[in-house]
């Protein structure tokens, strides 16, 4: 699993290229792989997320049960993306949301303490997670947005134009879910859209 870490590292790099050899070791011996199978859950709601993982393959989807009991998707994370509540990580709060495996995983994952000690310890580290809290923040405000100013056709070409890779691995009744749609709704989208080609 030494290209899953060497990877897991690199991702690192991408968000901050200013990242040292010596700050990357630092965290290297905290490193723990999880290899988890399709329906597994990764994260319960209510359970305070104790590690940051990420996602060297599979595909992870974040819930959350609404006022009538239905599960409603607010995310879904795939290879070389972190997956986390990130506010509920940070300020090691109970999470709203529930983290299940779509497919089968292998994550990276590190703890709590060492993303706090790695923040304390090194400035680049807290540049880092600086960017992941923006990256965060942008994403939250994006999907917030989306249902504001987009009919559920424009989420739905827009979710198919940023998420190509995953498009086909997701159901058309988790997709409806993310979407704020009926799955009728959207298989009638569908269909108008390649009515249209």
């Amino acid at each position: 699993m030494e290209i899953a870490i060497q990877l897991y590292l690199n991702s690192y790099k991408k968000i901050n290229p200013e990242l040292t050899d010596e700050e990357l070791e630092f965290v290297k011996p905290t490193i723990s792989i999880l290899k988890l199978k399709k329906k597994q859950i990764l994260i319960h709601e209510n359970e305070i997320q104790d590690s940051i993982a990420f996602i060297y393959s599979g595909l992870i989807r974040s819930y959350f049960i609404n006022e009538n009991g239905k599960e409603i998707n607010n995310a879904f994370f795939s290879e070389n993306e972190f997956v986390t509540d990130y506010l509920s990580f940070i300020k090691q709060q109970k999470t709203k949301y529930t983290f299940e495996c779509l497919e089968d995983c292998t994550l990276i994952s590190i703890p709590f303490e060492t993303v706090e000690t790695a923040y304390d310890k090194y400035k680049n580290f807290a540049n880092f997670g600086r960017k992941i809290a923006e990256w965060a923040l942008e994403n939250r405000t994006k999907k917030y947005e989306s249902f504001l100013y987009e009919t559920a056709e424009e989420r739905y070409l827009r979710f198919i134009d940023e998420n190509k890779s995953i498009l086909n691995r997701i159901s058309l009744s988790h997709l409806a879910s993310y979407l704020g749609i009926e799955r009728q709704s959207l298989s009638r989208i569908r269909s108008r859209i390649l009515s249209q080609m």
